[in-house]
């Protein structure tokens, strides 16, 4: 229908990551950009601060709307020039827009602070829901999963990648798995999709070893409406009263489209 260049001047060193549209077309985004140049560094854990920002319809910058510790431990590098081990232990922060609310959640646990289009946080939501326990096992498939991931892209004839080096990042990596410090616990969930109805659906963080994945459909003040599983695969892409999308991918990691319907549907019928 139409086309809105974005001018993000100096707010941005590169494209935000977009949170979701309002009325109008307009649209929430993330300034990640205090997050980059931290990922790689070797102390893991650290704190920096995440801002949302609004944008009219036409792509003019409004104002922020909320600024929030980002707490997370997503990578740790080793020294030497290896790369870096994403480990699976950690805990980031997850926003979604549902309906004219941003949602604004840390993976650790199912609890998100509500924040108004003009700014106004509406107050903070929580699910006493328990998270998941490390074990050896765990640990043991996060390893091979570094072994598999660095003997494909190594059997690809990727440039750079020597039997040497792959070698060493297979050690280097294995070497961050056990000795890194971790949460003692997987975060409590890892997905939030927001439905056209003012529902939100979060996956619980599901382990490497699990076939399947729990998914809660939440309202807004966090009152758990339904519960769906579906393949750790699998994800829903998109959702309203009655009806839910899941994407699936196949053997040859090909996406699929499923839609399902809802008996009796969940929350409002909404629009």
């Amino acid at each position: 229908v139409r086309t809105a260049p974005v001018d993000f001047g100096a707010l941005w060193a590169i494209r935000p990551p977009l949170i979701g549209f309002t009325e109008g077309c307009g649209f929430v985004a993330s300034d990640e950009r205090g997050e980059m140049g931290r990922y790689a560094q070797p102390e893991g854990l650290y704190a920096d601060t995440l801002r949302f920002a609004l944008f009219d319809g036409t792509g003019r910058f409004e104002r922020w709307l909320a600024e929030v510790p980002t707490e997370t431990r997503g990578w740790h590098s080793r020294d030497g020039g290896f790369g870096t081990v994403n480990l699976v232990f950690g805990r980031r922060r997850i926003a979604v827009l549902s309906e004219e609310d941003l949602l604004i959640a840390i993976t650790d646990s199912l609890a998100w602070t509500r924040v108004s289009l003009e700014g106004a946080v509406i107050g903070r939501k929580a699910l006493s829901t328990q998270r998941r326990a490390v074990h050896r096992a765990d640990i043991d498939s996060e390893r091979q999963r570094l072994i598999d991931s660095v003997r494909v892209y190594w059997g690809a004839g990727r440039p750079g990648i020597t039997p040497v080096l792959a070698r060493r990042f297979v050690t280097h990596g294995t070497e961050a798995i056990e000795t890194v410090p971790a949460e003692t616990t997987f975060p409590a969930f890892d997905r939030a999709t927001p439905g056209t109805n003012g529902v939100v659906w979060v996956r619980l963080y599901p382990r490497p070893r699990d076939a399947m994945a729990r998914w809660l459909a939440l309202d807004r003040d966090g009152r758990v409406l339904g519960e769906l599983s579906l393949p750790v695969a699998s994800t829903v892409a998109a959702a309203s009263h009655d009806w839910i999308v899941v994407l699936e991918r196949d053997a040859f990691d090909a996406p699929l489209l499923r839609i399902l319907a809802i008996e009796g549907g969940i929350g409002s019928e909404g629009e």
